[in-house]
């Protein structure tokens, strides 16, 4: 075993054991010492770890128990809540995210939008007196990669005025055993406080991998506590009587691989399918005629929608920036003299009308890469749909 290998093992008991005495300290004076001692060790694992992420969150963490020696803080009770809010602290902030997508930025996906905003309204609308129903908190967004789950997300949280906190599933994921579990109170711990003046909307991606069904031979104590600590979490949302000021999305490629009790949580389930051919019509429009690009006569958007069956919205962004890349290049080609004689800043770049042929060698491009059948792989989301009811 490497000397390193072992010094992080030791650094990493002792920093454990820095916190857990700083969260049961009594008094400010010991506070104080243990989480300066805490703040060190953590900066000390930063500079061992391989890993960006880890590194950033160990610093993170790092800040945070700083501030605490600063201030002294005394953890009441000594663990739980309490004891996460004050090892984490802001830990949740840097997920939230200004959304200003608008439903009409979306292109098709028609289906979805009707069950988004039915549920965004029951959130707006007002009760009759003296009633209560347990109104729709928790989403789950299913469908192939790249139809647009997280621009649905991003479209709800604009309407309602809301807190959007944009999460991929890494930012939570950590070789820490406990820590993941505790990410995940950190980061609604988070969103209540946003919540307590308006609507936080919390949105997950690829939430298959922290929440994957314990049936598997290979789940581990770890993923138990994850997954006990999620459930705890969406149950919080609900039962009192008092709407749920956080909402929470979460979506997912691979709806088949989620546990049951997360299932059986959601309110509403919403299949993101492909874009059919009015959709890829409409989101081509988006990308090009609404930002000012123009076609030749021999080409039209619904000529591009025929030309990209089976493509999902993403496919099609990557097409339409593909072209306008490619013209950008043969229009401007000696553009990049004009960084040296200081001409760059008074430039207009030149474009031309996009035609059929730039759109086809794009088109051929990205239909060439790893495809499977886009009928095949919307039915198996239907089929699953059907069959969890």
């Amino acid at each position: 075993m490497s000397k390193l290998f072992t010094d992080y093992d030791e650094v990493r008991r002792q920093t454990a054991e820095a916190l857990r005495l700083a969260k049961e300290a009594k008094d400010t004076t010991a506070a104080r010492e243990y989480w300066a001692r805490a703040a060190a060790g953590l900066r000390r694992l930063s500079d061992l770890e391989p890993k960006m992420v880890d590194r950033a969150r160990l610093v993170q963490k790092a800040l945070v128990c700083e501030e605490r020696a600063r201030e002294g803080t005394v953890v009441a009770g000594g663990g739980g809540e309490e004891g996460v809010k004050a090892e984490y602290g802001g830990f949740g902030k840097e997920f939230i995210f200004k959304s200003d997508t608008g439903w009409d930025e979306i292109g098709g996906m028609e289906e979805a939008k009707r069950s988004l905003k039915y549920a965004m309204a029951l959130q707006l609308a007002q009760l009759p007196e003296n009633c209560f129903v347990e109104l729709p908190s928790r989403l789950l967004l299913f469908g192939p990669p790249g139809t647009g789950k997280t621009l649905l997300a991003s479209a709800c949280a604009n309407t309602l005025g809301a807190t959007f906190f944009n999460v991929k599933v890494s930012n939570l994921l950590s070789k820490y055993v406990g820590e993941t579990a505790n990410l995940i109170t950190a980061l609604y711990q988070s969103a209540k406080s946003f919540a307590d003046s308006g609507l936080s909307v919390v949105f997950i991606d690829e939430y298959d991998a922290l929440a994957q069904s314990r049936d598997r031979s290979d789940t581990s104590a770890h993923s138990a506590q994850v997954m006990s600590t999620l459930l705890a979490e969406l149950d919080g949302l609900t039962g009192k009587k008092a709407r749920s000021n956080v909402l929470t999305i979460v979506a997912t490629n691979r709806p088949w691989d989620l546990d049951d009790a997360i299932l059986s949580r959601m309110d509403l389930r919403i299949h993101v399918e492909l874009p059919d051919e009015d959709a890829r019509e409409a989101i081509f429009r988006i990308h090009l005629q609404d930002r000012g690009f123009a076609l030749a006569p021999d080409l039209s958007a619904r000529l591009l929608a025929e030309l990209s069956h089976g493509f999902s919205g993403r496919d099609i962004q990557r097409v339409c920036k593909k072209v306008l890349l490619s013209v950008l290049s043969e229009m401007n080609a000696g553009v990049g003299d004009l960084v040296d004689n200081g001409g760059i800043r008074g430039h207009t770049l030149r474009f031309r009308p996009l035609t059929r042929a730039d759109f086809e060698r794009a088109i051929g491009g990205v239909a060439g890469e790893e495809k499977g059948s886009p009928k095949s792989a919307d039915d198996r989301y239907i089929k699953w749909a059907r069959k969890t009811g």
